[in-house]
């Protein structure tokens, strides 16, 4: 953390994070963008860092390119604050070459304590007023064009409990969104609305030239965080996903010792019909199929042909979920079709094998459904370790606004460090699932342990019915090829969750941004660091595997004598 008078900061590549102001949150993110056509986020190169402070202020300069293989950008920000609680983002960028992309410029992203901020505002003549969404806000498809959460603006100021925030922008008008559809923790500003015709086509040495102004007043209200309650939750079913890309070669002992309440298996239909069956009949061997069947036309055949197949092998069906490729959410047709031909067979599901951004803005028709399934993936718009941490929170906003918004049971599938297709890719077999941009380098580390205990306890802390967790080997996947497959640390993770037992209490400690998950009579318990400081943990009466947890670590404790309940009294002594 650095700071400067009453401001702190976390540097980053592309500008800064967790920008505070006396203690309080103003800005998860200050950042230069640039996003290709298919709203990917080319890489920083060349990054320079500068600072200069006088009497009044501090002045941060970063520059460098923003590129992939292809042509990209080069760019400088500057970031001014002032004493006073006054702020300058400065932001100019040229275009390497001709490329075409969907946005440049600066990106402002609040942190989610912003939900149910007043604000008012406009743009040009046009004044706008209202606040922004307690619960996640769609992002609204209207006449074919995306909206964002508010109308467009170049002037914003937000109010709420403690905290006044005034914005002005200059180059460009500028929109919200909330985040908090993908699991991003903020409600992100960006400059040209989406209903604008994107791409857009740029000529070599083009420049966009942006700026933002911002005013903030504060007082100690606006940092204050409710005391940690643990929760008594009944856990979630807990399942995997089997290969997409490969046949599932896991040994048949490990699969076993983990226990996974079902297995994810994708089928096409119309597609290869014996493929199919062999890759259902696998992972059967194992735990019951949650049997996502990817409907294109109208195979009502082919479906009724993959149930006789499934019948004479007594496969066990946990759940069906309906899938249309290259839509990014179910129609009610497609429904009707597997429900058709599965009657009886067990409960279906659907919204979207993308994320709940799209069933969140629709059409769904909850009517046809027996749950609401969708994925979630804390890498839509930063792969950072940081804020990927970060979404964890804001999946428990997922959870709780799908509950309400469709009064159904609530089924995350996938739940994955990396997307494991992009939804909006625009390229021929883009959409295809697996391949090398699905892998995540932290796999098989322990972060990867760590950020799955987090979403298991946020989601179900707020009453998931179930969540299917990576891929069971390969690449993506929770066991080892070397040999020792449960020594993975999503392994031992796995392992020490299904210690706990089915009933567990959960405590979700946002203050140190820590969790604990412990077993309601055994004795054992779960901690986890998602925070960027460390935690260290000294469990009077508890041996811990580790004493000392740095950000995306986790450890388990087991009760040194007897498994007599734990209380809240006795956790704030851990740390």
């Amino acid at each position: 953390m650095t700071a400067f008078a009453d401001w702190t900061w976390d540097d980053d590549e592309r500008g800064v994070r967790h920008l505070a102001f006396r203690g309080v949150a103003i800005a998860r993110a200050v950042s230069a963008v640039l996003r290709d056509e298919n709203w990917d986020t080319p890489a920083v190169h060349d990054l320079a860092r500068t600072s200069a402070e006088d009497g009044e202020g501090i002045l941060l300069t970063l520059t460098g390119r923003l590129a992939d293989d292809a042509p990209g950008m080069t760019f400088a920000l500057a970031l001014r604050l002032a004493r006073d609680g006054r702020a300058t983002i400065g932001f100019r960028g040229a275009f390497e070459g001709a490329i075409r992309y969907n946005r440049a410029g600066i990106c402002l992203c609040l942190p989610p304590e912003f939900a149910g901020a007043r604000y008012d505002g406009g743009a040009g003549d046009r004044a706008i007023a209202g606040a922004l969404p307690e619960r996640i806000g769609p992002q609204l498809l209207v006449d074919g064009k995306l909206r964002g959460v508010i109308p467009p603006f170049d002037r914003l100021d937000m109010r709420r409990a403690g905290l006044e925030l005034d914005t002005a922008f200059t180059g460009d008008v500028f929109e919200m969104e909330d985040q908090r559809n993908w699991s991003d923790a903020s409600f992100k500003i960006y400059s040209t609305p989406l209903a604008t015709d994107w791409p857009f086509t740029a000529a070599a040495g083009q420049v966009v030239e942006q700026s933002v102004g911002l005013a903030v007043r504060v007082d100690a209200s606006a940092a204050a965080l409710p005391p940690a309650r643990f929760e008594r939750v009944v856990l979630p079913s807990i399942g995997l996903q089997t290969p997409a890309d490969a046949p599932l070669a896991a040994p048949a002992d490990a699969v076993r010792a983990l226990a996974p309440d079902h297995l994810r298996v994708d089928v096409d239909v119309p597609g290869p019909l014996d493929l199919a069956v062999a890759r259902v009949a696998a992972a059967a061997t194992h735990a019951p199929v949650e049997l996502a069947v990817r409907v294109t036309g109208e195979p009502a055949a082919e479906l009724a042909e993959l149930r006789r197949a499934l019948d004479e092998r007594a496969i066990a069906v946990a759940r069906l979920l309906v899938v249309r490729p290259g839509e990014k959410t179910v129609d009610a047709r497609a429904v009707d079709l597997v429900r058709a031909a599965f009657d009886g067979v067990a409960p279906v599901g659907g919204g979207s094998d993308a994320y709940f951004a799209e069933v969140n803005r629709g059409p769904l028709d909850p009517a046809a459904l027996d749950a609401v399934s969708f994925s979630i993936s804390p890498q839509v718009h930063d792969p950072a370790s940081t804020p990927v941490l970060e979404t964890l929170p804001m999946q428990a906003e997922i959870v709780r606004s799908a509950r309400e918004a469709f009064g159904l049971p609530v089924v995350l599938s996938t739940v994955t460090l990396r997307p494991r297709f992009n939804p909006n890719a625009t390229e021929p077999g883009g959409q295809a699932l697996g391949g090398p941009d699905s892998v995540d380098p932290r796999q098989g580390t322990e972060f990867a342990a760590a950020w799955m205990l987090g979403a298991v306890a946020e989601c179900a802390a707020e009453g998931a019915a179930s969540l299917t967790l990576y891929e069971v080997d390969g690449p993506r996947g929770v066991l080892s090829a070397d040999g020792a497959p449960l020594a993975a640390p999503e392994a031992r993770a796995l392992l020490a969750l299904r210690g706990l037992g089915r009933e567990v209490l959960v405590l979700r400690d946002a203050a140190r941004g820590a969790y604990v998950l412990a077993s309601a009579e055994r004795g054992r318990a779960i901690v986890v660091n998602r925070s960027r400081h460390p935690l260290g943990v000294a469990a009077a009466g508890w041996s811990p595997d580790r004493s000392d947890l740095v950000e995306g670590t986790w450890a388990l404790l087991r009760r040194a004598a007897g498994d007599a309940p734990l209380d809240d009294a006795e956790v704030a002594d851990w740390f």
